[in-house]
């Protein structure tokens, strides 16, 4: 039995493979596996400076004087690769994320952590420290009414024992939040500030993403800088 078993597999190893052509596409008598070479694994970096000193520092004689893709995925997620290999892969050397802080847009937030989210999470710009003296100095206690027509909103704030004052709320506000790499500038974007009975406050994104490819745009000219006269990098966005 063993006997057989062991003619078996010599017979199956040695049987040789026939390949024909018919109309155009090439067959096989026997299902054929590609084998590529490995892939290199990925190195992790959290900024552009990381990324560019790899670049400069031709450490992997693997990517050393060939061509290297440097591709702006999205505004915090870049990363550089091969050009294409056998099999229509790409090795990737380096996959760079922005470490970035988690801001709520679209949330409604009290005083204090709206006041918090600002000074932390954001560049100063004029408005910024406009809001923050709202934030800072709407107090439910002092609130009588809110009223809103859709646009903009009045709040009836006490002003004294007596006296009662109302206050025009800033509604389109222009800010830079941190949403890209540190390494450039902050992409300024206008949003809708809205204010609810409580109080709470709120952040609304109003630019349609536009923020999005001005950070890109950013990046890119940051590294094209930083790169320039490395004639062996292609960069893409």
């Amino acid at each position: 039995m063993l006997t057989d078993l062991f003619n078996r597999v010599m017979e199956v190893g040695a049987r040789k493979i026939e390949t024909r052509e018919i109309n155009g596409v090439t067959y096989t008598t026997d299902r054929l596996i590609p084998v590529y070479p490995k892939t290199v694994e990925e190195i992790e970096l959290n900024t552009l400076d990381g990324l560019i000193e790899y670049i400069k520092s031709e450490v992997d004689k693997d990517a050393k004087g060939n061509r290297l893709i440097v591709q702006i995925k999205s505004p915090k997620s870049v990363r550089l690769c091969s050009e294409l290999l056998e099999g229509g892969k790409r090795n990737t050397y380096v996959d760079c994320k922005a470490l970035l802080p988690h801001i709520n847009f679209d949330c409604s937030l009290d005083s204090e952590e709206f006041n918090i989210m600002l000074q932390s999470s954001f560049v100063d710009t004029e408005d910024k420290n406009l809001l923050l003296k709202v934030a800072g100095n709407v107090k439910e206690t002092s609130v009588k009414t809110v009223q809103d027509d859709g646009v903009s909103q009045v709040v009836a704030m006490s002003t004294g024992v007596a006296s009662v004052e109302d206050v025009i709320l800033p509604n389109r506000v222009s800010l830079k939040p941190y949403r890209t790499f540190t390494e450039v500038d902050q992409p300024e974007s206008e949003f809708i500030f809205r204010v609810k009975e409580g109080i709470t406050f709120k952040l609304i994104e109003a630019d349609g993403g536009a923020w999005r490819l001005e950070a890109i745009k950013n990046i890119k000219e940051y590294l094209e800088k930083k790169l320039e006269g490395i004639e062996n990098i292609d960069i893409i966005a």
